[in-house]
């Protein structure tokens, strides 16, 4: 791959992928996107591929890193795949309206105001934060973690009652896997749980 440094076991169970057009501050194009997409269908087949970093650099993740919006107003047309829609649901009608219109970036503090980003971190202590937090998602139940986030974006899609009644449904799921009860046997023996994804 041109485009694309994949990296299967940075950590145990993490792999690292690397956005890799450093002249073009990794500016997306046909073969990137290509490239990302194969990679991405890969890992996701890997059984020892837990969770997946996409990075670019320390000088750029992929053009105008540590900005957020939607600009597409300002070429004449309206965001797309979701954008109006997901980003009213994230930050409130008002401020999405704002964005939306004017086609104004948020900078990187703006966007973890508004909850579009979970953390801020110096550029360069971003890997080491991102490879820890995977890390710990990668230690825990794989079963769990992927019911987990099917019912968090299950409630951007739904109302409350649905929402709810998914959720009930995954956590049921979860009790009929080995993960869960190695999960509840580690506690009550006071041990760290070896999870298998079973």
């Amino acid at each position: 791959m041109d485009f694309i440094k994949v990296t299967e076991q940075h950590a145990p169970f993490v792999a690292l992928v690397e956005l890799n057009r450093p002249k073009e501050l990794n500016a997306l194009n046909r073969q990137l996107m290509e490239e990302l997409r194969d990679s991405l269908i890969l890992l996701d087949k890997n059984d020892q591929v837990r969770v997946i970093i996409l990075t670019g650099n320390e000088h750029a993740f992929a053009a105008e890193s540590a900005k957020f919006g939607q600009p597409e107003i300002k070429l004449g047309t309206i965001p797309g795949a979701g954008g109006t829609q997901r980003l009213t649901k994230a930050v409130g009608k008002s401020k999405a309206m704002e964005l939306v219109l004017s086609g104004r970036f948020l900078s990187a503090e703006e966007a973890h105001f508004y909850g579009l980003v979970s953390k801020i971190v110096p550029v360069e202590l971003y890997l080491q934060e991102a490879l820890t937090l995977a890390g710990e998602i990668a230690a825990l139940s794989p079963i769990a973690v992927q019911l987990a986030k099917e019912a968090v974006n299950r409630s951007f899609e739904t109302q409350l009652d649905e929402g709810l009644a998914f959720e009930r449904k995954n956590f049921y799921l979860t009790f009929a896997s080995a993960d869960q009860k190695e999960g509840m046997s580690a506690f009550i023996e006071k041990r760290k749980p070896v999870y298998k994804g079973r």
